[in-house]
């Protein structure tokens, strides 16, 4: 390193209160809470808890009439009116429920208090939930119908918020109502952080045995789980959701929420998704189970006050530990002292690791964890103490790698992270042997990961390698993204508290790039640094910005004070960014993406948005909410970047499932799908006889079932039970014709229970027919034969 010390002692003095202050900005959010909410303007009246209701499938307007997307006001009397989109089944709950809610003494929640929406169409065609006949759509639509509920309720949740904040009010809390198709929408919708209920009605995605099953199909699986065994890991997201209290009812062969292959025939007469709440004792039960949880959490939202906006405070801090940082590297140990202490004191379920990096090209290691975070301050020390300056060539050291390691902390989830980073020198840019340049860095500060035609990050690690090798590799805007989006997995390294140096490898190695289907997605890391370089500083500003950290610069002692107090300030800027969208959605299909729940404390936020999952924010607005297409299918991370007035910027992601798209017919003649040389004998035969079935393309462990439909009904999947019915668990079975089946074509339905389908006509004759057919013949053949014997009796008499 060269000789750029002139300010030893101006430095020494500003590293420790720079970056302890810098930290304790980084938990700011941890160690205070944010402020209360203003009270509500004048005349106004906060409702802290709202209902949000998605109809079944097929369901209309309660005024059936009623086409126009604002509904037509429907009183339920007790100050509760609706825009009717709530649907009938959903009616004869709400019903009950007001009368339940009033019964119930000393609750203090009138029915007028939480307003009820009914999610429904639009006039725009942009977005709306229609409410698809799901007995005449294929699969793929309704699903993506139901994503168009949630999607429009996300938007409904936003403008209620946003006038919440106008009128001086706390952010509303939502429970939420879903019957059939309606229920997918309010189980995608519930993952919003609002939600605090979910009651779910004949639910296509209901899971055995799930937390808050009910009723006489409590063990069923939806008919969407059948369909979609891929996607069960995503419809489990909402099975797993501890946060929000749940209740699904379901009744025993309802075949959307208790499907089986061998009472198929449900489908058509549908009969036990259609009663719901038909018999007062379950109207009267849910009404009161609907009731209870509105008042429990109208209370809890009406009562409420501002959270800390995280739980804990994780900090690792990287530091530079070059020969170099020899006259600075007292001062860098006492700040870092320092910030262990102030943290682990001052905020619950804090912890602190340190990471040391140097320069990989020359030294023995890029960077390694000398501690992984603890709550333990003796280790901290230890580990700290032991630290050496030593080594390092170039001016360039490897901060990119003391950065991706100190990423492989085990964070906690809900804490607010940070990384501070402590350093006299640049950052190689690419750097030596990984190859990670500024842009990379900051994607993996972002949650993010690097494309895949980036090598490992211990490729070409020997000392002495040239950066030159990674002028092909190194990430740009237009660079294409993986086909396959993955996450970074950065377990953390070592648990001594001063191992030797030399007698690890390459925390490089250690740090793998790996792909996961169910990522852990969470905050993104703020980075902080410290350093009189101006290169460190130029080349980690806007890294630093990017995820809500800062750099300092410590050359101008008089100006320190001053650069602290501007920290301070932005610290209570910052912006906490947050994003929902659906877990899952199709190529073609529009889809709602809300950054709506982000945060500032002070000022205003502009918003920025990448849909496709390619690392750049291609959509920038000052509006929370846009309406986006996917064009690919596969796991596609969308994310939200957060700017407030001072420049202070948030990033936060959340994967989506992308679904290719499917022919747009019903589920049972979907050619993808089709069962291959079906074979029914015979063709054509009276009523009363059997039909033998052929399926010589069955697989093991596939079962087949068949029904026999008019073709008239087959298209639309019609209400009426099938003629009949039969299934086999081989290739081969017997469907008989009933006696009194009318005369004329008809369609048998041939499906399996791995979703695999097919159609074959078949005649049945009428028994007039048939004697119209052969009576003739038969009389004929009876006088030719009556003649014969005759004729024969003739010739014996005797002459």
């Amino acid at each position: 390193m060269n000789n750029r010390l002139s300010h030893l002692l101006i430095k020494l003095l500003a590293f420790v209160s720079c970056v302890l202050l810098t930290v304790v900005l980084a938990g700011l959010g941890v160690l205070s809470p944010r402020e209360a909410e203003a009270a509500p303007a004048p005349g106004v009246t906060c409702h802290p808890l709202s209902i949000l209701a998605f109809r079944g499938s097929g369901e209309k307007n309660i005024d059936s009439s009623v086409k126009d997307p604002a509904g037509s006001s429907h009183d339920y009397g007790d100050g509760v009116v609706t825009n009717g989109w709530e649907g009938q089944t959903l009616s004869r709950l709400v019903v009950s429920y007001i009368r339940q809610l009033k019964t119930m003494a000393g609750n203090g929640v009138a029915p007028s208090a939480v307003p009820i929406y009914g999610v429904g169409p639009t006039n725009d065609n942009e977005l709306g939930y229609s409410a698809v006949n799901a007995l005449t759509e294929a699969y793929l639509n309704v699903m993506n119908s139901a994503l168009d509920g949630t999607d429009t309720a996300l938007k409904l949740a936003d403008t209620l918020r946003a006038q919440a904040k106008i009128d001086g009010c706390p952010a509303p809390k939502f429970i939420l109502i879903g019957y059939s198709q309606g229920a997918q929408s309010a189980r995608h919708f519930a993952g919003h952080s609002d939600v605090v209920g979910v009651l779910n009605l004949g639910d296509p995605e209901q899971s055995p045995f799930a937390v808050g099953n009910q009723g006489t199909g409590a063990k069923g699986e939806g008919a969407m789980r059948f369909k979609y065994p891929g996607l069960k890991s995503v419809f489990d997201i909402y099975d797993s959701n501890t946060q929000v209290d749940k209740i699904a009812l379901c009744h025993k062969l309802d075949p959307i929420c208790d499907f089986e292959l061998k009472h198929l025939g449900n489908l058509f007469t549908a009969e036990q998704h259609t009663n719901y709440f038909l018999e007062p004792a379950e109207t009267d039960e849910y009404g009161r189970k609907l009731a209870e949880m509105v008042s429990k959490h109208y209370t809890a939202a009406s009562t409420a006050k501002p959270e800390a906006s995280r739980v804990g405070l994780d900090t690792m801090i990287a530091i530079d530990t070059t020969s170099s940082m020899t006259p600075y590297l007292k001062a860098a140990i006492a700040s870092a002292d320092a910030i262990a202490q102030r943290s682990l004191t001052a905020a619950k379920q804090a912890r602190v690791g340190l990471v040391e990096y140097r320069d990989h090209s020359v030294d023995s290691f890029g960077a390694r964890t000398v501690v992984p975070l603890t709550n333990d301050y003796a280790l901290f020390k230890a580990a700290l103490s032991s630290l050496k300056a030593s080594g390092g060539g170039d001016t360039p050291e490897d901060v990119y790698s003391g950065i991706v390691t100190a990423l492989g902390a085990d964070w906690n989830p809900l804490a607010a992270r940070s990384i501070v980073v402590i350093g006299d020198a640049a950052p190689h840019d690419p750097e030596s042997g990984t190859c990670y340049t500024a842009e990379q860095v900051t994607r993996l500060l972002a949650g993010f990961t690097l494309v895949s035609s980036v090598p490992a990050p211990n490729a070409g690690g020997s000392k002495g390698s040239s950066s030159s090798s990674c002028a092909k590799t190194s990430t740009s805007p237009s660079a294409a993204p993986s086909s396959k989006p993955d996450h970074m997995s950065l377990p953390a390294e070592g648990t001594a508290a001063s191992p030797s140096p030399d007698s690890l490898p390459s925390p490089i190695a250690s740090v793998p790039m790996a792909e996961s289907p169910d990522p852990v997605l969470g905050d993104p890391v703020a980075l902080y640094g410290l350093s009189g370089s101006d290169r460190f500083a130029s080349v980690l500003k806007q890294v630093a910005q990017d995820t809500g950290g800062q750099i300092l610069d410590t050359k101008e002692a008089a100006t320190a004070g001053d650069k602290i107090l501007a920290a301070m300030d932005d610290a209570a800027s910052a912006p906490e960014a947050a994003v929902k969208t659906d877990s899952v959605s199709s190529v073609g299909s529009k889809a709602v993406i809300s950054a709506a729940a982000s945060r500032v404390e002070k000022g205003s936020l502009k918003y920025e948005f990448d849909v496709d999952g390619d690392g750049v924010f291609e959509t920038q607005t000052e509006s929370p909410t846009v309406t986006g297409t996917f064009e690919k299918a596969g796991d596609i991370k969308v994310a939200v970047r957060v700017t407030g007035d001072k420049d202070r910027r948030s990033v936060a992601s959340q994967t989506v499932r992308v679904l290719p798209a499917e022919a747009a017919a019903p589920a049972y003649s979907e050619a993808s799908t089709r069962l291959a040389n079906v074979h029914v004998s015979p063709l054509a035969a009276g009523p009363g006889t059997k039909r033998m079935i052929e399926v010589p393309d069955v697989q093991a462990g596939e079962e087949v079932s068949a029904l026999l439909v008019s073709p008239q009904r087959e298209d639309a999947f019609a209400q009426e039970a099938p003629f009949a019915t039969a299934s086999g668990a081989g290739g081969k079975f017997e469907l008989e014709v009933p006696e009194a089946l009318p005369s004329g074509v008809y369609k048998v339905l041939i499906l399996t229970n791995h979703g695999r389908h097919a159609t074959a006509d078949i005649t049945v004759d009428s028994p007039w027919a048939v004697w119209i057919f052969w009576g003739p013949i038969a009389v004929l053949g009876l006088l030719i034969l009556g003649g014969a014997v005759w004729l024969r009796r003739r010739r014996r008499e005797p002459k």
